[in-house]
């Protein structure tokens, strides 16, 4: 069974990035996790991460990219038995775009955290890092669009 990503936009202007991040979070996982798994990806404008930024990371800005990571089996009666559910991912294409960041980039960092990477401590960040460079390098490598 293949991995399930599910990307939604909270404006229509954003619905044009949907497939392409799909995919690319598809090829991510599959690169990842031998199990299946889904994600969800919610583009969202800067007013609404900024909320959300402010409410679980106490930062009262905009920022580009969230991941909530779902720690324990969660049950999800609209996926397969199978299927793990890893987490979501909140991506503000204007907030990347005017920091000029690149928004695939971002959803490779964010399923990392979804699988449990994090860089909260040095080593963790050198792990992370590392694993950021050998995925990009892999995705490029597949094919995979890796530029907005």
């Amino acid at each position: 069974m293949a991995h399930i990503v599910r990307v939604t936009s909270e404006r229509s202007e954003f619905k044009k990035f949907e497939r392409r991040i799909s995919t690319f979070a598809r090829d991510t996982l599959a690169l990842l996790r031998k199990t299946p798994c889904a994600i969800e990806c919610v583009l969202v404008t800067s007013k609404t991460i900024h909320a959300w930024n402010k409410k679980y990371r106490g930062k009262d800005a905009p920022t580009t990219v969230l991941s909530f990571a779902v720690k324990e089996r969660f049950p999800r009666p609209d996926l397969p038995k199978d299927v793990r559910y890893l987490g979501e991912i909140m991506l503000a294409p204007r907030v990347v775009v005017a920091r000029g960041e690149d928004p695939y980039f971002l959803v490779l960092h964010s399923i990392l955290h979804l699988v449990g990477y994090t860089h909260a401590v040095r080593d963790a960040r050198i792990r992370m890092e590392r694993r950021e460079r050998i995925l990009w390098r892999a995705l490029k490598r597949k094919g995979t669009r890796t530029h907005a």
